[in-house]
């Protein structure tokens, strides 16, 4: 969810800007995304060639990872790059990139037109691919930048200093945190700073609006916007449809198995259910205690607010939260925290009178018929 304010783009500068670099200006440009942070637009040019450009508001942590992944990936043979656009041009401030126009809808928009079987398909699909992409990556991986590289290690960091404020809000909350929540918190933050043999280039932001198909060839998956891209444990990508966004529910482990399939072609211990299991669980539990940090204060002082357009914050919370429960594996590791996340469920529910729900159009129910 991007906060930032909207800002219009000066299309001329940007215009002049891209004839610059390119040493010919696009004779259409259109806006197809703004916000606080960044805008992009389609340059379609004289000769019926068309690109994507994307004008960093300023040289953030995001714009630096995203110039770098790209960069990184469209040095890798084709093969071993299949989801990711090319890096046509780089501006000298850094602020400005050109890359390849990936033909094709998002997959929101398949999830709201397509039948549930079309939808399996694409889907387990798309986790059929990315196992590949992240096994093919990982062996380049001494080719990765250094900044990506420090990006699990920041992780850590930051879910490490995320303690304190988490005690502050289960007790705003009125919860008491089980016996050994701040040792088994610790044991979460450290895992994510030693990814072990998951270790790869990661999207980091696998959104439905992130995952495109192709008209042309539906079978293709393609990934956009990698400003969260990083080295970080591959499963981390995978915590994404399994706990995280509104991918339907039913396809989580079909969708996680096919990953698991084709990523163990290329790491062994992929194919280690212990390990495999206990990466994704302690994944996942992070991210439920790190989303609280967000705006869970919000949520108890007022409840009102949406999590995204048309998602009440507290239903979006309780979802959030139930899921959690209802996905990870009890891990003696973990159990501290699972039960304090099932303590405050428990406190949240009865107090906010609310019940959990999906957001709108999220496809977790009965199947249907074609």
């Amino acid at each position: 969810m991007d906060n930032d304010k909207t800002q219009t783009p000066d299309l001329g500068a940007v215009t002049a800007q891209l004839g610059e670099l390119l040493g010919t200006a696009p004779l259409k440009l259109d806006v197809l995304k703004t916000s606080g942070r960044a805008a992009v637009f389609r340059c379609q040019f004289a000769d019926g060639r068309s690109a994507i450009a994307k004008l960093h508001a300023a040289d953030t942590n995001e714009a630096r990872h995203e110039r770098a992944a790209l960069s990184f990936l469209t040095g890798l043979p084709e093969h071993a790059n299949a989801l990711a656009p090319r890096l046509l041009a780089r501006s000298n401030d850094e602020r400005l990139i050109v890359m390849e126009e990936l033909k094709g809808e998002e997959l929101t928009v398949s999830l709201e037109r397509e039948c549930e079987q079309t939808i399996e398909e694409r889907l387990v699909g798309f986790a059929r691919e990315l196992g590949h992409f992240h096994g093919r990556v990982a062996t380049q991986l001494d080719q990765l930048p250094v900044s990506l590289h420090d990006v699990y290690r920041h992780d850590a960091q930051r879910a490490r200093s995320l303690l304190d404020k988490l005690n502050e809000l289960l007790d705003q909350a009125g919860v008491q945190p089980a016996p050994g929540f701040d040792a088994a918190w610790v044991r979460v933050s450290e895992s994510l700073g030693v990814p072990g043999p998951f270790l790869t280039l990661t999207h980091g932001d696998l959104a439905p609006s992130n995952v495109l198909f192709s008209v042309a060839e539906p079978t293709r998956p393609r990934l956009v916007d990698f400003e969260y891209a990083g080295a970080r444990s591959g499963l981390y990508d995978v915590m994404f449809w399994e706990a995280a966004v509104p991918f339907p529910r039913w396809l989580g482990e079909p969708m996680t198995h096919a990953y698991r399939a084709t990523l163990g072609a290329h790491v062994h211990d992929a194919l280690d259910d212990e390990l495999f299991s206990a990466q994704l669980a302690t994944l996942k539990t992070h991210r439920v205690f790190w989303w609280l940090s967000f705006r869970l204060r919000d949520a108890l002082l007022s409840g009102e607010g949406e999590w995204v357009p048309g998602w009440p914050l507290r239903r979006a919370y309780l979802w959030y939260l139930r899921n959690h429960l209802s996905s990870v594996a009890l891990l003696p590791a973990l159990q501290p925290v699972f039960r304090t996340a099932e303590a405050l469920h428990a406190r949240l529910s009865e107090s906010w009178n609310e019940r959990a729900s999906a957001p709108a159009g999220f496809l977790s129910g009965a199947r249907t018929e074609h």
